[in-house]
């Protein structure tokens, strides 16, 4: 057993059981869901093969085994506010897993579990708890056949029924669900803390859960409707971390050994010892560079948006920590983070691949960080100062710093809420969460209002939003030029049935005209009469705007006159059209050369598309020299 100590060879040792097991190896997926817009990040092991299970994807085969990269800051599940301050969390983890899509079950499920944990890891079966939700007799009767449970009546203790959603797993509120049953490894009487299902579980890390063996054999119809799945498939998750700590026999994951290669260069690095009042700064330093890592090797890039806000957090928080271990020089993060290559590169390649670009990219966040964190705690220090010496009202409310600076705090020095957050709570402070909230997204509207640039159309906030007509049908896709019949006039805001003078809008049953929208501008040309009309009439079109559905044309009579009901013709200025087109499509070959001469983590941030000039934003951590200009262009 001495030899399966590292998590290195433990990973190994797990692919290798399952793969003379008949199991498919598959390798990680990234980090970043490549089509689930419900995730920020995989957070789980079973993520990957979430359209397996629901039946829409087909398995490279019905068993598999996996080492799935995991994630879990920002978004619904986040741990990164307990990172440091527990024996357990993290952002960044590892997640063993085998499952089977509708080949084996319960049985072999259990007796894949048990033999790698006893046989072939030697953990102490008198160590091993199991749960089990109390309706599901057939895996307790499983379980009570294992011979270490089967052969004593002592053991028969530790198979623990849960009557909780704690051991019946669900996707979501529809979708594949299932009773699972949860392994917990017992740390030994000197660790606080009760079985599971005690009300003093929770009271101490004694009994940590190591492995869940969850048995999807339902769907989710809807609240009040499950019904069996047409094949039962058994998903498995087993944490890296937590199992290592158990084989290398401590209670905290941050002592084992894939975190104190880690740690150990954070202590060398900043003179402070790793146990004592250093621990959580350390814990933090460790945690978070090997998540920050795995982003930038991914190609996600610090931004104050989406993904890249998560990355620039966890880095800044990891920051504070450095300011927290005293460390005053530049560079302590791409330091510590050439251990994780070293450590994690073998297994995880594009560590390696990407290491230059990490190493840079945290190099130049700790830069840019480093004198606003000065000036911000200076800031913070004495509004902390102020707040304490001004009695609260009511004077029974708590201490607590104000959505407005915490907000402030943010915008003039890239203060996240979380820092200021950990920084508050070590104080005695609160913070108004609301009130921050509030003022970003305000600060953000008015950012957003002040930076699209689009054709202002002078009365488009009067346009009709409720008529009684079913939406345009829009043919620009086919056609430059359609036949329409013109339902609704507008004119000085008002409802009209003929215009004979002046600018209006006009909305029709359908339009080859296309309306501005996602930064593109609208087609213009021209609405006539029909050859053999009694009344003949020339528009000129100026622009299209789309509201929820209907195509609005901002027009300009020039001759005749237009009523509702005619029959008309819509005629697009194809010169205007295909310039535009080109633009378009210059942005698409844009961006591919961005992400060639930069990385992958460039992303559209927004566009402008017109017929004379285009605009195409990003996020990158740095201005472009004209080197990289030219080779972009």
């Amino acid at each position: 057993m001495a030899c399966l100590k590292t998590t290195e060879l433990l990973r190994k040792t797990f692919l290798d059981f399952f793969q003379k097991n008949n199991h498919t190896p598959v390798p990680s997926h990234g980090l970043v869901p490549l089509d689930d817009p419900s995730l920020l990040f995989v957070n789980a092991g079973m993520v990957p093969f979430k359209k397996i299970f629901t039946g829409q994807d087909l398995p490279v085969s019905r068993q598999v085994v996996s080492v799935q990269k995991c994630m879990r800051a920002g978004g619904k599940h986040n741990d990164l506010e307990q990172v440091g301050h527990t024996y357990r969390h993290h952002t960044f983890f590892e997640m063993l897993g085998n499952f089977s899509f509708g080949s084996y079950f319960k049985e072999e499920a259990i007796c894949y579990a048990w033999d790698f944990l006893t046989n072939i890891l030697g953990l102490d079966p008198k160590r091993l708890w199991v749960t089990y939700h109390a309706s599901d007799h057939s895996a307790r009767s499983l379980w009570q056949r294992i011979p270490d449970f089967s052969t004593s009546s002592l053991f028969s203790e530790r198979i623990i029924p849960i009557n909780t959603l704690d051991n019946f797993w669900s996707m979501g509120a529809t979708g594949p669900c299932g009773p699972c049953s949860e392994i917990f490894y017992d740390q030994g009487s000197h660790v606080p803390g009760a079985p599971p299902g005690h009300p003093a579980h929770e009271e101490g890390p004694r009994f940590v859960e190591i492995w869940n063996l969850v048995f999807m054999e339902y769907e989710q119809v809807s609240e009040g409707e499950r019904k069996k799945l047409p094949h039962a498939c058994v998903d498995t998750g087993m944490g890296l971390e937590r199992l290592a700590a158990a084989l290398q026999g401590v209670v905290d994951n941050y002592e084992t050994d894939i975190f104190q290669e880690i740690i150990q260069e954070s202590v060398a690095l900043t003179k402070k010892p790793w146990q004592g009042p250093h621990k959580v700064s350390h814990r933090i330093v460790a945690d978070h560079v090997r998540a920050a890592s795995f982003l930038l090797a991914e190609g996600v890039a610090p931004s104050n948006v989406g993904r890249g806000y998560v990355l620039r957090r966890i880095i800044r928080r990891g920051l504070r920590h450095v300011n927290q271990l005293g460390h005053e020089g530049l560079g302590l993060l791409s330091e510590v983070a050439k251990t994780v290559v070293k450590k994690m590169g073998s297994f995880y390649p594009e560590l390696v691949a990407h290491q230059t670009h990490i190493f840079r990219h945290l190099l130049e966040e700790e830069e840019s960080f480093h004198q606003a964190l000065r000036r911000g705690l200076k800031v913070l220090k004495k509004e902390m100062v102020f707040v304490q010496n001004t009695p609260p009202q009511p004077p029974s409310a708590p201490v607590s710093l104000s959505g407005s600076f915490v907000f402030h705090l943010y915008e003039t020095y890239g203060f996240p809420l979380d820092l200021t957050q950990d920084i508050a709570r070590e104080k005695g402070f609160d913070v108004d969460t609301k009130g921050f909230e509030d003022k970003k997204t305000r600060h953000q509207q008015k950012a957003k209002e002040s930076w699209v640039e689009k054709q202002i159309v002078a009365d488009d906030k009067h346009l009709l939003t409720n008529v009684a007509y079913p939406p345009t049908h829009f043919l620009g896709y086919e056609s430059h030029q359609a036949q329409g019949n013109v339902q609704e006039l507008l004119q000085n805001h008002i409802s009209c049935n003929t215009v004979v003078q002046g600018s209006f809008f006009l909305l029709a049953n359908q339009t080859p005209f296309y309306a501005q929208g996602g930064g593109q501008v609208a087609d213009c040309g021209t609405i006539q009469s029909l050859e053999n009309s009694p009344i003949s009439c020339v528009i000129e079109v100026s622009d299209v705007v789309r509201k929820k559905g209907w195509y609005w044309h901002h027009c300009m009579l020039i001759k005749g006159q237009i009523s509702k009901g005619d029959p008309v013709v819509f005629v697009v200025d194809p010169k205007k059209r295909l310039m535009v087109q080109a633009n378009h499509s210059a942005t698409h070959l844009l961006h591919h050369a961005l992400r060639l001469t930069l990385g992958e983590h460039v992303k559209q941030e927004g566009s402008f598309v017109g017929p004379h000039r285009l605009r195409f934003d990003f996020s990158h951590p740095h201005p472009l020299s004209f080197e990289t200009l030219q080779r972009i262009e």
